[in-house]
């Protein structure tokens, strides 16, 4: 049998990214985050505004807009922004979000998935992955929050690692 990779969900202040799968599709749905989609593997499902399945490799989605995608088993990133913060507001600038368009940033896409994202998740180097998402998007620094973790935040999650085992059954947590 083989053995599936886990996926990694990382949160920072103006940011979350999800690196994984998910045996679902993924009903048509809004949220009031800007989200970037992207498919690591190949191109994933997303129905379009005639109600037509489309394939795409990335699609940018402003904060608010109704979308649907079928992305069911295939590797994913998944970027979510919060549109309230100076990077979200960059974001909705640089990529014209204000009437929640998708727009898919192919430019992007080859830059951000030649960078070792995976690397990064494993090695949980949260600030360089975080760094790497801010210059990819050309984010001047005034419009980004700082990664840096509360000293306590750092200090609990060493903690977690030297004092408990590795594996958790559901029942314990």
């Amino acid at each position: 049998m083989a053995v599936r990779e886990p996926n990694h969900l990382i949160l920072w202040k103006d940011l979350n990214l999800f690196w994984g799968r998910n045996a679902l599709s993924i009903r048509e749905h809004q949220h009031p985050t800007i989200q970037w989609v992207i498919g690591v593997e190949g191109e994933f499902l997303w129905k379009n505004a005639q109600g037509q399945w489309e394939g795409r490799k990335s699609l940018l989605i402003g904060p608010n807009q109704r979308h649907e995608c079928d992305a069911r088993n295939q590797l994913i990133l998944l970027l979510s922004f919060d549109p309230e913060t100076h990077l979200g507001e960059h974001l909705i600038r640089s990529y014209q979000l204000e009437d929640g368009r998708c727009i898919p940033p192919r430019a992007l896409i080859d830059s951000l998935l030649a960078q070792d994202l995976h690397t990064s998740l494993v090695q949980e180097r949260w600030d360089e992955l975080y760094q790497a998402i801010l210059d990819l998007l050309q984010v001047p620094p005034s419009a980004s929050a700082s990664p840096k973790l509360d000293s306590r935040i750092v200090e609990v999650l060493a903690f977690i690692k030297t004092e408990l085992p590795a594996e958790i059954p559901i029942k314990k947590l």
